[in-house]
């Protein structure tokens, strides 16, 4: 089956991607390599994370977010949010969760884009084709850790901030 619209990714870009395709009926399915909804909301903030701007700012433009939410809104009010917005536009229904992306590549033959999917539950690979394709994966998706001059001499924990959702694991030492 070719779907004419394959969207990567079901953070809030992902969301609003799908919302609006919905609203002018066209096919589209979302592949999210998590198991929930919501990109970095749900997958590398800080439990104690709070938005950095007013959620006026943040809200999608059907619907705002409610006046019981904060002004600078908590992670766990912005899931819920998504969440509700979801259910709202019935979103779901067309989403995968636990969907890697293997690979892309545009087919000039046959104008279409080949998705390659691994379902990290089976472990099964899978080709999806898609007239249209929009990757609302985020650039926070593949973390970029430089080498330093020097640096195998550094005995720390060297890691990128993505890592840092579980606060616990880096303390403080002597």
């Amino acid at each position: 089956m070719v779907r004419e619209l394959c969207i990567i990714g079901f953070g809030v870009s992902g969301i609003a991607c799908l919302r609006w395709s919905k609203l002018y009926n066209i096919d589209a399915v979302v592949f999210e390599k998590n198991d929930k909804l919501g990109g970095v909301w749900h997958s590398i903030s800080y439990q104690s994370t709070i938005l950095q701007s007013q959620k006026q700012s943040y809200s999608f433009s059907d619907i705002p977010m409610s006046k019981h939410t904060s002004d600078y809104p908590t992670r766990d009010e912005i899931t819920d949010y998504l969440k509700s917005y979801c259910d709202y536009h019935d979103l779901i229904k067309n989403v995968y969760f636990n969907q890697n992306i293997e690979s892309i590549y545009y087919n000039e033959n046959t104008e279409l884009w080949e998705i390659d999917i691994l379902n990290l539950k089976s472990l099964k690979t899978y080709q999806v084709k898609s007239k249209y394709l929009a990757i609302c994966s985020g650039f926070y998706n593949k973390p970029n850790i430089p080498i330093f001059h020097n640096q195998e001499n550094y005995k720390g924990i060297i890691t990128h901030s993505k890592e840092f959702s579980k606060i616990g694991k880096y303390t403080i030492k002597d």
